[in-house]
């Protein structure tokens, strides 16, 4: 049966689909209008080129940050990754300090 991986984890995804057949795992589900954004702290973003994601050259998952578009930098925590605020109301309010609304995404 193919399995084709989907969600937020595009370089786990990639990794998943480079270590199985073609059979298994035909494809990777790419958003093309909300994956450049999701991938904006990243000096080389995966993109697709002919139709396939080249795997990294780097060790691991092949992230390197730029520092170009990183602002501040603190330690994780669990608190820090926290969604806060009414959800019912449709306001969600992030760590980031960005806020946004359910209905616009």
């Amino acid at each position: 049966m193919p399995v084709i991986p989907h969600g937020h984890g595009l370089h786990a995804a990639i990794h998943v689909i480079a270590s199985q057949s073609p059979g298994t795992c035909p494809m990777a589900e790419y958003l093309y209008r909300i994956a450049p954004g999701r991938h904006r702290f990243e000096a080389a973003p995966p993109e697709p080129a002919g139709g396939a994601f080249p795997l990294p050259r780097r060790p691991g998952f092949g992230i390197e940050l730029n520092d170009d578009v990183i602002t501040t930098r603190q330690p994780w925590t669990a608190l820090n990754g926290m969604v806060t605020g009414d959800i019912d109301a449709g306001q969600r309010h992030y760590s980031d300090g960005g806020s946004r609304n359910r209905a616009r995404g």
